[in-house]
């Protein structure tokens, strides 16, 4: 998978009234580069910003000491921008597997009685369905039929179900069905829990599910490989001579693959409501 954005320059932005273009035809800048050129060698060095467009900077107000100091932040927070860009995208896209449960290597769906990690009826947090979970992906078998260890680690939850699970385990007792108090087995049990609005949109009016993910020492569910081990994306520049702006390109190369598919327990689970929105 590439990720891959275009930025406009700001050419693009500036309107056709504006000012500026005004004076784009009435002003000649071609003088500039008969009388800078020899401050330039054009054997040696790198390429220099064309300096027409470092004297259309100081008619805007934008100096080369700006650009170079990256007083406007941009240079510097553009990997950033665009890192976060590209772990929201795969962010997405690994929810997306995880929803839309595809056959795998062994062409099989990924959550289902075959991989014995699909409960049957979803369910929202209740004791009953996180310790059927817990036992689903600690009784895993290998190739052989041989138990193995898989610890369990983390719940991944739709907005809306954090509190429930945080209640649950974080109450010392709970209300049984006779109407007792009873010790709870599953008090400060010590999941990680991770709440993700990505899990709510893509379930959009349906059951909103929720995943029971095994320790990562133990079990590699899902894999991110980047191309040539590059998390940060590539940023190249490039200018036209004459126009007041730069074109970037910015790429990142990744690919998602299950590894092992009893890294996970899934419960259908059950569609959120915020009775309280208008």
């Amino acid at each position: 998978m590439q990720l891959k954005y275009h930025m406009v320059t700001i050419e693009d932005l500036v309107p056709q009234e504006h000012f500026l273009r005004k004076l784009e035809h009435v002003l000649d800048m071609s003088f500039v580069q008969e009388e800078t050129a020899h401050l330039f060698s054009r054997k040696y060095g790198r390429p220099p910003i064309d300096p027409v467009v470092m004297v259309k900077y100081l008619l805007v107000g934008f100096s080369r000491q700006t650009f170079i100091n990256d007083d406007i932040g941009l240079v510097t927070s553009l990997p950033a921008r665009y890192a976060a860009a590209a772990r929201r995208t795969i962010n997405r896209q690994c929810y997306e597997i995880l929803m839309k449960n595809p056959k795998i290597y062994d062409d099989k769906a990924l959550f289902g009685a075959d991989h014995k990690n699909l409960l049957k009826t979803g369910t929202g947090i209740t004791k009953e369905a996180v310790q059927a979970m817990i036992m689903a992906i600690s009784t895993q078998e290998d190739q052989f039929k041989q138990a193995i260890t898989i610890r369990p680690a983390m719940l991944v939850l739709p907005v809306g179900m954090g509190f429930d699970l945080f209640t649950l385990f974080n109450s010392p007792t709970i209300q049984t069905t006779d109407n007792t108090q009873a010790v709870n087995p599953l008090y400060r049990y010590g999941l990680q829990q991770v709440e993700d609005p990505e899990i709510n949109r893509l379930a959009k009016d349906g059951a909103a599910p929720w995943f029971l993910l095994g320790n990562t020492e133990d079990t590699a569910f899902i894999e991110v490989d980047y191309l040539n081990g590059q998390e940060v994306p590539n940023i190249r520049r490039s200018e036209t001579v004459g126009q007041l702006g730069f074109m970037w390109d910015i790429y990142l190369d990744w690919g998602i693959q299950v590894m092992d598919y009893r890294g996970a327990v899934k419960n259908p689970g059950v569609k959120i409501e915020n009775t309280l929105l208008a």
